[in-house]
């Protein structure tokens, strides 16, 4: 459907749809830039330590960072998905002012099952009987299903920022754990004869736990800041726009449709000319039953006078014969 034709809906399947446009480049976006984030991810580990993967605990939080990638790729393809079915559903929803509530249910029921599709198939129901109320109950319920998944999905990914994080400051608690044994033998070892050399050497390891410490901490913020500014924001963003396009549609279907779904006549039977056929015909059977009435009525009024003529000569017999 063209973008002229949802505009000149009023408003609300318009803006839906715009909606729907912005989630599909939002999650196509998405799909893309865990990309890029997993190489600038190897190669910031690479400047810090060139054999960073040999080290169990520093391949541990980039395994984590990487399901994560995935989780979100998993998410935004969902969404992608989604948005193809959100858009027939609301190209029907245009066919309201056209075909009537009914057109619009059998093009419904015949589109591929989803929460959007499930949603205006139900509400339709109960706003074609006058019962606004209750379409706003299933309105309600239905926001209610889609905050409890988000957040779930949401969580997930919150989930794995936090694991990362507390990883690398496991990291930073093992690495400055690791200082200690080398500190104290460069500290006793100053009263030995090769008191100095051995002191330098037990220093240089405590350095290398520092460095571990630092190096995990920094693994495990850079790829913290990295979920939070682009992973988390992106989901967030398409799942404002799902649920936009949710509310929009809502609203149009129970303000501005409303009145279509509950008095349009092609609301009735689906097609105007239809009813208006029918209206005609019986229109034609009144007649007929009119006419139909008005000749009984004639054959009593003339049966009645005969029996009246009948009458009034039976009253002339019985005086001539007194007579």
């Amino acid at each position: 459907m063209s973008k002229h034709e949802l505009q000149s809906d009023g408003g609300g399947l318009f803006l839906a749809h715009s909606a729907l446009q912005e989630l599909r480049r939002n999650s196509r976006l998405a799909l893309l830039i865990p990309i890029p984030m997993l190489v600038a991810a190897y190669f910031g580990f690479g400047i810090f330590s060139a054999q960073w993967y040999r080290d169990p605990f520093i391949a541990c939080i980039a395994v984590v960072f990487v399901i994560g990638q995935l989780f979100a790729v998993l998410q935004h393809r969902l969404f992608l998905r989604g948005s193809r079915k959100a858009l027939d559903v609301l190209n029907a929803l245009q066919d309201l002012t056209g075909k009537g509530v009914e057109g619009v249910q059998m093009k419904l029921q015949t589109l591929a099952p989803g929460h959007f599709r499930d949603l205006m198939l139900r509400a339709i129901k109960p706003l074609h009987a006058g019962d606004a109320t209750l379409a706003q109950t299933l309105f309600d319920n239905a926001a209610s299903r889609r905050s409890v998944h988000e957040n779930r999905r949401m969580g997930q990914h919150i989930s794995i920022n936090r694991i990362i994080l507390k990883l690398g400051f496991l990291g930073t608690l093992i690495g400055l754990l690791l200082t200690f044994p080398p500190m104290k033998d460069a500290m006793l070892s100053l009263n030995g004869s090769e008191g100095e050399l051995k002191f330098v050497t037990h220093i240089a390891a405590a350095l290398d736990g520092d460095r571990f410490a630092i190096f995990a901490t920094l693994i495990a913020t850079g790829l913290s800041l990295l979920i939070e500014l682009v992973t988390i924001q992106l989901m967030e963003r398409s799942f404002g726009r799902f649920e936009n396009i949710n509310s929009l549609a809502e609203e149009w279907l129970v303000s501005e449709a409303g009145s279509l779904v509950s008095k349009n006549p092609a609301g009735w039977s689906g097609d105007f000319s239809q009813m208006q056929n029918q209206i005609y015909k019986n229109l034609n059977e009144l007649a007929d039953m009119v006419r139909k009435t008005t000749r009984r009525i004639d054959d009593v009024r003339e049966l009645q006078e005969s029996l009246e003529n009948r009458y009034a000569r039976l009253n002339d017999l019985a005086r001539e014969t007194k007579a």
